[in-house]
């Protein structure tokens, strides 16, 4: 775990929300038409956070939070 002491003297974040990719949407409509179960709900969102994250990370930001 970073503490304040491993961080740049001006460090990096983000404001507000990542962005919503189409292929989101795109299932969240397959989940309200009832195509999709449990599991591959988890899939879906476990990968949205992944991305995002990865996202952030190699845009060089170097404090990432969820709000």
């Amino acid at each position: 775990m970073l503490t304040l002491t491993d961080l740049p003297l001006l460090p990096t974040q983000t404001v507000g929300s990542h962005g919503v990719p189409s292929w989101l949407w795109v299932f969240r409509q397959a989940v309200a038409d009832g195509e999709v179960g449990p599991a591959d709900i988890q899939e879906t969102l476990t990968d949205a956070v992944n991305l995002a994250i990865m996202d952030m990370t190699q845009a060089g930001l170097d404090i990432i939070s969820d709000g």
